[in-house]
């Protein structure tokens, strides 16, 4: 179950090189080794005992691997090795595994996987492959296994190629443990692991040393979570009064240091903020909002009893605040949010802090491969029964724990900060602090990927009337959106504002025909679009200093104005390029009725610098009010 841990900041040193294990010499000499001894360490964690071996060239590595950590039995023959492992998994009731060499051996795995998957035995087949180089090219022994044992797996996964990178490594221990799980679930049956291996494929030492380095920059990576699987995914009763709420409310009342992260919502749906308002309410913990989770406008915003954090984006940008805000314990809610930095910090501190995830459909929805513990559960009803264990004293002790008050003051220094410097030019920030004290409650904003959804993590401060705040923000970028925000408006009704940036509005011109539907009435859709003669998010990127063709490969100017894209959909154009006059459009637009195209016209330039000073000045602030409070409490 989930533990509450108060102790993890006195965990052992990393240690900075290969481990030796046994009379062979070291399992982490080079990184087909360092992911071999990964695998072997997730499918023992994960409660695998029994597993059967093939002899091969290419699964010796996960040979060498298991055979140190687990029971192993060698036999000659992949068929009967995974029936052996069928009646084992049968025998005892929990996942038995079988490893076989590249090529047809993996196809003989075929008969017992069905067997399993008819009789409901939980057994993991692990195939070593051939290195993508070579596969499709006519090299021996090499087939195309990725998917082969089809319908009869009930989930099946395709590593990446080994290589010493903590992120890669992570998502490996991940892989491993989720499947595990997956098989032993309800109903258990076969899973499937294809696992491609460059050569080496043994102990033989990596001349660059890419283990070693590993060991020190990401030990979460190198050593996982010993003693326990890399991820756990739990289920909690529907009604959420299961182990899971119990054991959250056990980490309330220990004190331990804990935050909450309010991801994006989905749809525009209210289960997000609501179930974040009322476990920060019981806890006293405070909640990071991120700007599609609901939290930083209506009744959310206003709970006078939740620390809401809003411009934690700019001040984790210092590694000094960064460095010092050290939580024992994440809880996200919702899907992961926009904030970059916020995934860094979550990242840096990964080796003392346990992430969970609650996540009601029980989906892989953590990129990074930090959390601890995925909680299949309804995210409202656990936090209400969380909620229902505490009385108001849990909470009131956190709301004065030195970790809760540094945030307070980080965020109060960030906040004023960037609600200073919204004011001033035409920029991004100017654009997102009048929609915010402009629109109306109740409203949609729908917003674009890019600059636009960084400006208004960044700029986007609470205010008490309701606000929908969407975006696409699954699987495409910029594909789509003028589209999405026409559906989202009409299927809603009222009021709807989508903000976007140029390259987005004239990717997806075409769909502006459908904000007057086959003889309709109009919607009321106010498009405020960013013209910085590109794209804006680009200017952020290594690229802009580095690469002499920055320009035309990647912020791809286009030298037009907009007016010709309003024209295609039929819809009013204005321009503007001052604030002020920013202010007038969008009163006007938004006490009309029927489409408008507001073109905002911006100098990406200086968008940049004021941007980056925006961000800089605020995390500065925030590092200037803890260290005074921390001089403070010295005295």
């Amino acid at each position: 179950m989930i533990s509450a841990r108060r102790d993890q900041r006195s965990a052992p040193a990393t240690r900075s090189g290969p481990r030796p294990i046994g009379p062979s010499g070291p399992i982490d000499s080079n990184p087909t080794m360092l992911w071999a001894r990964a695998i072997a360490e997730e499918l023992q964690r994960s409660g695998v005992v029994t597993v059967a071996l093939c002899p091969g060239s290419r699964s010796g590595p996960l040979a060498i691997a298991i055979d140190r950590l687990l029971e192993a039995s060698v036999h000659l023959d992949e068929r009967s090795a995974a029936f052996f492992a069928l009646g084992a998994a049968k025998a005892s009731g929990r996942p038995a595994a079988v490893v076989v060499t590249s090529g047809t051996a993996a196809a003989n795995l075929l008969p017992a996987a069905a067997e399993a998957r008819a009789a409901g035995v939980p057994l993991v087949l692990l195939t070593a492959d051939r290195p993508v180089e070579l596969r499709g090219c006519g090299a021996r022994q090499t087939i195309d296994q990725t998917d082969i044992l089809g319908r009869q797996a009930l989930a099946t996964f395709d590593l990446p190629m080994p290589e010493p990178r903590g992120a890669v490594l992570r998502g490996v221990r991940a892989a491993v443990s989720r499947l595990v799980q997956v098989a032993a679930g309800s109903p258990p049956g076969p899973v499937h692991l294809n696992v491609p291996l460059r050569e080496p494929l043994d102990s033989r030492l990596d001349a660059d040393g890419g283990p070693g380095r590993l060991a020190a920059a990401d030990p979460l990576a190198f050593d996982g979570r010993p003693g326990r699987p890399f991820v756990r995914v739990l289920r909690e009763p529907a009604r959420g009064d299961g182990p899971i709420a119990e054991a959250v409310a056990a980490h309330a009342r220990s004190g331990t240091d804990a935050v909450i992260v309010a991801g994006r919502s989905p749809g525009a749906h209210r289960e997000v903020a609501e179930a974040a308002a009322c476990l920060a309410a019981a806890t006293g913990w405070p909640v990071l909002a991120d700007p599609c989770s609901g939290l930083r406008s209506g009744n959310a915003a206003g709970v006078g009893r939740v620390d809401l954090v809003t411009a934690h984006d700019a001040f984790l940008r210092d590694d000094r605040v960064a460095a010092a805000l050290a939580p024992d314990l994440v809880v996200r809610i919702g899907a992961p949010p926009i904030s970059k930095h916020l995934a860094r910090w979550i990242e840096r501190h990964a080796r003392t802090t346990d992430l969970i995830v609650i996540d009601p459909d029980g989906r892989a929805s953590d990129p990074e491969h930090l959390g601890a513990t995925v909680l299949v559960a309804d995210p409202l009803a656990l936090a209400q029964s969380v909620a229902a264990r505490l009385d108001r004293s849990v909470a009131d002790r956190a709301s004065r724990s030195s970790l809760a008050k540094a945030i307070r003051r980080a965020n109060a220094a960030a906040r004023s900060e960037l609600d200073r410097h919204a004011g001033g030019s035409l920029t991004e920030a100017a654009v997102v602090s009048a929609l915010g004290r402009a629109l109306p409650d109740g409203a949609l904003l729908f917003v674009g990927s890019g600059i636009a959804i960084r400006a208004l993590d960044t700029f986007l401060a609470p205010r008490a009337g309701e606000l929908v705040v969407m975006m696409n923000g699954g699987a495409n970028g910029i594909d789509g959106t003028v589209s999405a925000a026409i559906g989202a408006t009409a299927a809603r009704g009222g009021r709807g504002v989508l903000l976007i940036g140029d390259l987005g509005l004239l990717h997806d011109a075409g769909g502006l025909r459908a904000l007057s539907p086959g003889g309709a009435p109009p919607l009321d859709l106010t498009i405020v679009a960013v013209n910085n003669d590109g794209g804006g998010i680009f200017e952020h990127l290594p690229a802009r200093e580095h690469e002499p063709r920055f320009e035309a490969l990647f912020a791809t100017p286009h030298g037009r104005d907009l007016a010709g894209a309003a024209a295609l959909g039929g819809l009013p154009h204005g321009k503007v390029t001052s604030t002020a006059e920013l202010h007038r459009a969008l009163a006007r637009s938004l006490a009309a009725s029927g489409p408008e195209l507001i073109e905002v016209v911006v100098d990406r330039a200086e968008s940049r610098a004021r941007l980056t000073r925006a961000w800089s000045n605020a995390a500065a602030a925030a590092a200037r009010a803890m260290a005074r409070s921390s001089e403070g409490s010295e005295r």
